[in-house]
């Protein structure tokens, strides 16, 4: 195994994660606007870029790891909206091996901007109304609730399709053997996880877009998408390692085409039934391109900050408090703040993540790092149960979201927050 790729498996310090982040900071400021931070490097990345655990074989199939993006800075992704900026001024000046990292550490100094409200000690439920009005559980507490008349959850699902209960886990796959496309979309650079069977007894499929973290790929998140498909989901997965909105976009809108044309696809589609779904750089990607008319809900997993007042279907936020590198509150905090729509805000404890993956938490593919930690397993339930929740009308997913007690309102979880929401 590549020596490179071993010593990150390894981990013995953090030291090692500083570095490994370090090598995904300079590309990511590279995608992001000058305004968002203002360490060094926000321009653009010095001539050659980084890598994503640079070189070597992956676990994955044998193949290079990503590399990492020229330092030409292509911006794209102003402050606010991932994916629809223009570009960004020329890289190639005096940054350095890491001048990105400041560019991200501070980011947005959204401090504590409000958006964790009281603590709850004294229970009952904070006043709503404002965007920032949602508190944390303190002891005896309840779950602080912002605004209200979001959308009621659904007791028929989006397309009148249902799936056998979910008995124990929400991270376990659901009962559809899944398979894997390569090399498809509307110009071959997309990979799609779906169901084998495909439309069996006339179920229509509904159809979940993915967006990737900042210099990875679909196999990267094997486990994930996989498990998706396996509860029914067609899901188009756009290869790029620099995801947008409008990629993911196009990608939805590829697959709507494909439902009225001959092929694998025909007529075995619910194409009023859409999702999307993103992780860091795609997380942000998602919140843009959850703007599509048909999409019903959207889930960002430690997520840039994204468009979220364009949405109009619910929104799941999750982060973890030891994601050093997108942080909780300089890029997903801002994204709970501006959204308009029903949303729920997760945060795993420091305690939950006992592998100390922080923000590498949601891959579980190529990089190997953390395919025994119970983290990606508890992010990959709360995502499962909230799509299967909002497009199959799941009553058992409610117990992730609703209450006082539900399952992201208490350990693992920390500080829940919701907003525009119904009970």
């Amino acid at each position: 195994m590549n020596a490179r790729i071993e010593w990150v498996r390894s981990r013995p310090s953090a030291v090692g994660m500083t570095r490994l982040l370090g090598l995904l900071a300079l590309p990511l400021v590279a995608c992001s606007s000058g305004n968002t931070a203002t360490g060094p490097g926000s321009q653009g990345v010095g001539s050659g870029g980084s890598e994503f655990a640079a070189g070597g074989n992956t676990a994955a199939g044998g193949s290079s790891a990503p590399g990492g993006l020229p330092g030409s800075g292509s911006g794209g992704v102003p402050p606010i909206t991932v994916g629809s900026g223009g570009a960004g001024p020329a890289g190639a000046g005096n940054t350095g091996a890491f001048g990105g990292i400041g560019g991200i550490g501070n980011s947005g100094g959204a401090g504590n901007s409000g958006a964790l409200g009281g603590s709850g000690n004294a229970g009952g439920v904070a006043p709503g109304g404002s965007s920032n009005a949602g508190g944390a559980i303190g002891s005896g507490g309840s779950v602080a609730d912002g605004g209200g008349g979001g959308t009621v959850p659904p007791s028929v699902g989006c397309a009148g399709e249902t799936m056998p209960p979910v008995t124990g886990d929400y991270s376990a796959n659901g009962p559809m053997p899944s398979t894997v496309v390569n090399n498809t979309g509307s110009d071959g650079n997309y990979t799609i996880y779906r169901p084998v069977t495909l439309g069996q007894n006339g179920f229509k499929h509904p159809v979940a877009t993915w967006g990737n973290g900042i210099t990875t790929d679909p196999s990267y998140y094997p486990g994930l998408l996989g498990g998706l498909a396996s509860h029914g989901f067609v899901v188009i997965a756009s290869n790029s390692t620099t995801v947008t909105s409008d990629l993911m976009t196009s990608g939805l809108d590829w697959m709507i085409a494909q439902n009225a044309v001959a092929g694998d696809y025909q007529g075995k589609l619910d194409v009023t039934c859409l999702v999307t779904v993103g992780y860091s750089l795609g997380g942000g990607a998602a919140v843009g391109a959850g703007a599509h008319a048909n999409v019903v809900a959207t889930a960002s997993m430690h997520g840039v900050t994204g468009a979220s007042n364009a949405l109009h279907a619910p929104l799941l936020l999750l982060t973890a408090q030891t994601d050093t590198f997108v942080t909780p509150a300089g890029f997903v905090t801002p994204t709970f703040d501006m959204s308009s729509v029903e949303t729920f805000y997760g945060t795993l404890s420091s305690a939950a993540d006992t592998s100390n993956e922080g923000h590498l938490i949601p891959v579980d593919g190529a990089l190997s790092l953390i395919t025994s930690n119970a983290a990606n397993l508890d992010e990959r339930a709360a995502v499962f149960a909230w799509l299967r929740l909002w497009v199959y009308a799941d009553q058992g997913a409610k117990k992730y979201f609703y209450g006082d007690d539900c399952i992201l309102c208490k350990d693992p979880w920390v500080m829940p927050q919701r907003k525009n929401w119904t009970p």
